[in-house]
């Protein structure tokens, strides 16, 4: 991957002094040179993938950013798996209002900030290109595959958006706010459009950016899978068509995103998710040598990294979910999952009490030791070692789509069109069959769903899913105690204001207000949906 040259690009599209959207205007000083040949704007295009892996600063002017704003492993663990209900962050306690979702109806707080900040920026970049690359020189087919790079940029990053700033689908059909299309280079104020105008948009850039895949007859090169291409866009129309319950839709991109993509074993399972697999379709690229150390993906989620906020605060998959997974299901292997005999060399009273003798305690150093930080990492009972850095700090890529996921998207969305139980059945057998070698599911109506949702949330641990699955089937949200049957910590628990339990009308809906630095630009918008407003024009 071209480091160097992408960033400066990307530099290039994106400088600006403020900290409200990271825009520049399409004729901003420099940008006849970056679009004039499609060999530059591939370089963008690089740019825009290296920006994923990034540390990011938003309501600071320090050039190191803030730390552990990485780009999408930030989106990934902080707003999905830190919110969700399968994922614990340990004794994090003090993060409480993060991972219980209190502050997001405010527009000041950072973690509302942040994914505006991070995602509009990226947008604005796939509109610089998509406004520039016709006049590129270089032949048609390379421009019209930079084009679909950018398309499926553009449609991924909105899809993203309206996942944390509008409300679930089923609220209002669509009819209800979404977020601000910008579709040109140009952080000028605009309304808000309806969430429907924003999938519609979405589905139109897909259209369009398969039909350019298509016509160009290019790919990307062998190895790259940090680059979008057709596979890519399958699978980001696939997961946004399922969000927006368009099951027919989903059932069909899921299929297509996932034809050529073999499931991974059970040992590349196990090998620590940092690179790429059979199944993998997209990724966020990383290595040694643009790391960004202390900030990234795998200091937050490696069960052997040596960054204090990895191996004093290790991940922990619910008890209430994994145990609900056959014991010889290969992936339980990647949890400290406490046996009958270790009963007791544990506190089963309050997850945030670590694990510092006993049997359990003996177990992780000696059958996981070479997994962990040494005597640092810090020992808790359910604990994660699915994900291991690569060496150092936080060396790895990470997997944004791979197989799996249209297998259960495709499954899901088969239940709810109807009458392809037997079809079900069988997708779930062959996504569970390299782990579980005697699955069979017989099971029907209800529970064939409720079978379909328990091994993706156990399948896709960690990888950004738990908050925004509950979110649009529209659970409550609950975690258990130990005392409760469960091992998350108190105050990871209970109900009220700041409580980690509630309901789908609480928490605004599980909709984020617009953040302040959008709403101070721009008169056109306010951080709260306007009541009573027809969103249907």
């Amino acid at each position: 991957m071209n480091a160097a040259a992408g960033v400066a690009m990307l530099a290039s599209v994106s400088a600006c002094s403020s900290d409200y959207l990271d825009t520049a205007p399409q004729n901003k000083p420099g940008s006849e040179t970056i679009f004039a040949s499609t060999e530059n704007a591939a370089m963008a295009i690089n740019g825009i993938c290296l920006a994923m892996m990034q540390q990011y600063g938003v309501g600071t002017t320090s050039s190191s950013g803030t730390q552990g704003m990485n780009g999408e492993g930030t989106l990934m663990t902080w707003f999905n798996e830190y919110t969700g209900v399968d994922y614990q962050k340990s004794n994090l306690t003090g993060w409480q209002n993060t991972c219980n979702c209190v502050n997001i109806t405010s527009g000041k707080n950072t973690y509302v900030k942040y994914p505006w900040h991070y995602l509009y920026k990226q947008i604005s970049n796939a509109n610089s290109i998509i406004a520039n690359i016709d006049g590129a020189e270089g032949t048609q087919a390379e421009r019209d595959f930079i084009k679909a790079q950018a398309l499926t940029f553009r449609a991924y990053f909105y899809g993203a958006l309206v996942k944390y700033y509008s409300r679930r689908w089923s609220d209002a059909n669509g009819l209800s706010r979404g977020v601000i299309l910008r579709l040109e280079p140009t952080n000028e104020p605009m309304e808000a459009s309806s969430l429907k105008a924003v999938y519609a948009q979405i589905y139109q850039d897909l259209d369009d950016a398969i039909a350019l895949y298509k016509s160009s007859g290019m790919n990307r090169p062998k190895g790259d899978l940090w680059s979008p291409n057709e596979d890519v866009a399958h699978a980001v129309y696939a997961r946004y068509a399922l969000n927006r319950e368009d099951w027919q839709t989903a059932y069909e991109q899921a299929q297509l995103a996932r034809k050529g993509y073999k499931l991974m074993t059970a040992d590349d399972y196990k090998a620590g998710f940092n690179a790429p697999t059979s199944e993998w379709i997209w990724e966020g690229y990383n290595d040694a040598g643009q790391t960004i150390h202390h900030y990234g993906f795998f200091s937050y989620n490696g069960s052997n990294t040596d960054t204090s906020a990895g191996y004093k605060y290790v991940p922990s998959i619910s008890k209430t979910l994994i145990d609900r997974i056959p014991e010889d299901d290969a992936r339980r292997w990647c949890y400290l999952v406490p046996l009958e005999s270790e009963k007791g060399s544990y506190k089963e009273t309050d997850s945030g009490s670590a694990v510092k003798k006993g049997a359990l305690e003996k177990r992780a150093r000696g059958d996981y030791g070479a997994y962990l930080n040494g005597t640092s990492t810090v020992i808790f009972a359910y604990m994660s070692f699915k994900f291991r850095s690569a060496s150092g700090h936080s060396d790895g890529c990470i997997s944004l789509f791979r197989a799996a996921e249209m297998y259960y998207t495709q499954a899901e969305a088969a239940w709810h069109i109807g009458g392809k139980d037997a079809e079900i059945q069988k997708l779930l057998e062959e996504a569970v069959a390299p782990y579980q070698k005697k699955y069979k599911c017989d099971k029907t109506g209800d529970e064939l769903l409720e079978e379909v949702k328990l091994y993706r949330r156990f399948d896709l641990w960690g990888e950004g899913f738990s908050w925004y699955d509950q979110k649009r089937w529209g659970n409550y949200h609950v975690r258990l105690t130990f005392d409760e049957g469960g091992n998350f910590a108190p105050a990871f628990c209970g109900t009220g204001t700041s409580g980690g339990n509630y309901g789908p009308e609480d928490r605004n809906n599980w909709t984020y207000v617009y953040p302040i630095q959008e709403t101070d630009n721009n008169p056109l918008v306010t951080a709260e949906e306007p009541k009573n407003k027809d969103w249907s024009n």
